[in-house]
């Protein structure tokens, strides 16, 4: 029995195994599908059970002769892909936790990973974080300590993330804001 929901294992199974099955053994499972989206032209999902759902457009499946194996197994789905010039990005992690999982790891006290940052208290460690980052990312990120409101993640000590809002627009007082965020 699967520890996952059925609502999830529903999603990627509609998502990966709609169209026609181009190949299934207990192991890998490649679909191909004439209606994905242009940016999911190809899409793979490992689980961590092992098993390999792929699916891809005819097009792909015919530019990478995947229609033509006989014999068909991750590793040689991968060898197709990559000698037809078929680059995946890399991998995205999906997580899943049970409703009871989710309940202890809320119980966890997240104040020496996840916190606020206070301009008069965090100064130098959010200096030293902006000296590891590029000044393009800085740049664009446009992530100040005095802003509305800012928040860092710290692994071992050591900030390695933060986000930063403030509001815009000449408006701090009405009803509606917008703001602005910067994410490193």
């Amino acid at each position: 029995m699967s520890v996952f929901s059925k609502a999830i294992t529903g999603f990627w199974q509609a998502s990966l195994l709609n169209g026609d099955i181009l190949y299934s053994d207990e192991f890998l499972t490649v679909a191909v599908n004439a209606n994905l989206e242009e940016d999911e032209r190809v899409m793979v999902l490992e689980t961590t059970n092992g098993q390999v759902m792929a699916v891809l457009t005819p097009e792909l499946a015919e530019k990478s002769a995947l229609y033509h194996q006989e014999n068909m197994s991750e590793s040689i789905f991968r060898q197709q892909l990559h000698k037809a010039d078929i680059t995946l990005h890399g991998a995205d992690y999906v997580f899943y936790f049970s409703e009871a999982e989710k309940n202890i790891l809320l119980q966890e006290n997240q104040d020496d990973v996840l916190r606020q940052l206070i301009e008069e208290n965090d100064g130098d460690i959010f200096s030293q974080f902006q000296s590891s980052v590029s000044a393009q990312d800085l740049d664009d990120a446009y992530m100040e300590l005095d802003h509305w409101a800012v928040f860092g993640a710290f692994e071992q000590g050591r900030l390695v993330s933060a986000a930063s809002m403030y509001p815009w627009g000449g408006c701090t007082n009405c009803r509606y804001w917008c703001i602005d965020a910067g994410i490193i």
